[in-house]
């Protein structure tokens, strides 16, 4: 009876230990990941960019093959200004054939607008989980999945908060999948991986532009490594050969696209793509940063109270990858200085970037933080753990012993001309330096309490250490988790930062909903209005060609805009002696006369 009881038990204990962490895992990962289709479909849809794109998208339900935004330009246009083109290349196909999929599938809505960039993001948190699990082991790829689930960066891109919203997330995507299906590749050492990266990598390319190249890098820089010997594991794998079935399916990929719009909008697309080149040697509109911009200006609101810990953890990823030259690390690090670097140089640098390294920035904390549980590593593990306590306190309660020294030290940094001319980008986040010397402090004072340790309690010490890691680690997921629960609001409460150019939607709505239903396709219509940006709105509500002009030059452009067969009507807050058309009962109370062009009567 004890032998068979003994037997079950066993057995039982086999079936435990034979069960996949993907039954844990996946749904969890799942779960957590529906917190972006909360409030997916709120009405204020940001300018920059998200009008843009969602008016373009619109637009090519009609033709695919032609992106537009004025659907029918009546008045002369520059062809070099992407918010006032016709045919609108500014940014690839492919993010916004899916938000006319998502359009055809589910109507024109602001649900429909940011659903692809839901679904995509999603899809990049299992892609992060089996880029973590190959790499490492299914803990690291779950830790880096799930904080990637509740990144903020990523969850203000599928809601529209931030610049470049879904062509981001369409990015992201594409080069998570070109870097696992590489990772495949250079341990197993098929070709069918490296093809798939490269078409991956392909797609990217069709998403934004050169951003895609990641992969490409990755690969180049461990094919060198392998050739000059710091890199020894899998070296058999990787060759010139390989590397060119890559690069060529990305061509082929993206050949037939590039091809298409020389031959149909030459001038469009050569002026696009020298606007994308032009980034990395000289200031486009307004993007000019110093060097360190993304790493101490876009990059802590990436990571909002997690900030120090993902970067502290990439320089032990670095140190790592030089001490023990394993392949692991080596591509991680490759991937994130691979997205670093250019950006660095770059003398324009926009806010959105380094998203195509949140998923390797995750991976390098989950990696070194498992990697300091795990082993017992001494100095390292007091270093990290000082890490750790001191961005606790200041995050979750006031650090009171150096509350005093938080000012000064913010003023100093700020007035330090020595130390703003290497890193100028801290005379905006000077709390990082702040943060610094609260770890250095946390850190003296454990490593002086180990020193004074005897043998026995030492190993006691980092053993409590290695306890306290995930501890702190886990509450520090709850302010980030209510930062992304914050940025799901249907309107957050600091509205005006992540909203600053976006208005209340309920009269471009009603106004765009009579136009569509009453007024014919090809009218035209003059907006007068206290800034320019309400065209844009009204055009996307409209679907009809808005201009945005000065009354002394309403008569002209109705000529122009009659000789083209349109028909003229303005849009304006002010009574005029014209026939009306329409009111909007919501504030500020719009009306549409139809013009005339004889004259204008207050």
């Amino acid at each position: 009876m004890l032998k068979n009881l003994n037997i079950l038990i066993q057995s039982i204990r086999n079936k435990l230990a034979s069960i996949n962490g993907n039954w844990f895992a996946i749904p969890i990962l799942f779960l957590v990941s529906l917190l972006r289709f909360r409030n997916l479909g709120h009405k204020t849809i940001k300018y920059w960019d998200e009008l843009f794109h969602a008016i373009v998208a619109r637009n090519m339900t009609k033709h695919p093959l032609m992106p537009t935004l004025y659907e029918q330009p009546y008045l002369p246009y520059d062809y070099t200004n992407w918010t006032a083109n016709h045919i609108w290349l500014h940014k690839p196909p492919i993010p916004l054939w899916q938000i006319a999929m998502s359009y055809y599938m589910f109507g024109v809505n602001s649900f429909a607008l940011r659903l692809p960039s839901a679904l995509f993001s999603g899809l990049s948190v299992f892609i992060t989980f089996a880029t973590g699990s190959e790499l490492y082991d299914k803990k690291v790829g779950f830790v880096a999945a799930f904080l990637f689930a509740i990144n903020p960066l990523i969850m203000g891109l599928v809601h529209g908060y931030i610049f470049s919203d879904h062509i981001n997330i369409a990015i992201v995507f594409w080069v998570q999948l070109s870097c696992y299906l590489l990772i495949k590749g250079i341990k197993t050492g098929k070709t069918k991986y490296y093809i798939l990266c490269g078409i991956a990598q392909g797609l990217g390319y069709l998403s934004k532009s050169y951003l895609c190249m990641v992969a490409f890098v990755i690969m180049a820089g461990i094919f060198i490594l392998t050739k000059i010997g710091l890199l020894k594991a899998y070296r058999e794998n990787i060759s010139i050969r390989k590397i060119a079935f890559q690069l060529l399916s990305s061509i082929i990929i993206s050949l037939p696209w590039v091809i298409f719009c020389l031959i149909k909008y030459p001038k469009e697309f050569i002026q696009e793509n020298n606007m994308v080149l032009a980034h990395l040697y000289t200031e486009v509109e307004i993007w000019r940063k110093p060097w360190d911009c993304h790493l101490f200006d876009y990059m802590p609101g990436h990571y909002p109270y997690w900030y120090l810990i993902v970067m502290v953890s990439f320089i032990f990823m670095i140190i790592y990858a030089i001490k023990y030259r394993n392949f692991r690390d080596m591509f991680v690090v490759i991937w994130i200085m691979g997205v670093i670097t250019p950006l660095s140089i770059s003398v324009s640098k926009v806010p959105a970037g380094m998203d195509i390294a949140t998923s390797a920035l995750l991976i390098c904390f989950a990696a070194v933080a498992f990697r300091m549980i795990r082993e017992n590593q001494g100095i390292s593990l007091i270093s990290y753990s000082a890490l750790i306590l001191s961005l606790f306190f200041l995050s979750q309660w006031p650090f009171r012993l150096l509350n005093k020294l938080r000012q000064p030290i913010i003023d100093f940094v700020s007035n330090n001309s020595m130390l703003i001319t290497f890193t100028p980008s801290l005379k905006i986040n000077p709390w990082i330096i702040y943060q610094l010397i609260c770890y250095f402090i946390v850190f003296f004072f454990l490593f002086i309490l180990y020193l004074v340790l005897r043998s026995l309690w030492r190993k006691r010490y980092l053993y409590f250490l290695r306890i306290i890691i995930p501890v702190m680690l886990i509450i520090l997921v709850y302010p980030l988790s209510r930062e992304c629960i914050r940025i799901t609001h249907e309107k957050p409460p600091s509205y005006n930062n992540y909203n600053s150019d976006s208005y209340d939607m309920t009269w471009f709505e009603d106004m765009g909903n009579f136009i569509k239903r009453n007024l014919p396709e090809n009218s035209v219509f003059i907006l007068e209005s206290p800034t320019e940006y309400d065209r844009h709105y009204l055009m996307f509500f409209a679907d009809r060609s808005v201009y945005f002009l000065q009354p002394e030059e309403f008569e002209n452009s109705a000529n122009i805009i009659i000789d083209k067969g349109g028909i003229p009507y303005i849009v304006s807050t002010k009574v005029y002696e014209l026939p009306l058309t329409y009111k909007s009962p919501f504030i500020p109370n719009y009306i549409i006369y139809l013009y005339k062009l004889d004259k204008i009567l207050k």
